[in-house]
């Protein structure tokens, strides 16, 4: 059974209890009685999100809007 969880929390507190592991950052284990084992044979991948509302008008939120989607353009994308 695999669980997506939007906080940590969750598949944390299962892999305490005993029901399975549970996959996430080695600082999510610290303060609790799990142990981290790092994953040294497979890919790590990051997603990363931004979602606006389209009818913000605030001129902040545009900005940091702005200058997020350009510091996250891929290497050599213009």
């Amino acid at each position: 059974m695999d669980i997506d969880a939007g906080s940590p929390v969750a598949p944390l507190r299962l892999a305490e209890h005993g029901a399975g592991t549970a996959v996430l950052s080695a600082s999510s284990a610290q303060g609790t009685r799990l142990r981290a084992v790092p994953l040294t044979d497979a890919a790590t991948h990051a997603r990363l999100g931004l979602i606006t509302r389209h009818d913000q008008r605030s001129p902040a939120v545009r900005l940091l809007r702005a200058k997020l989607l350009t510091a996250l353009q891929p290497p050599g994308t213009p």
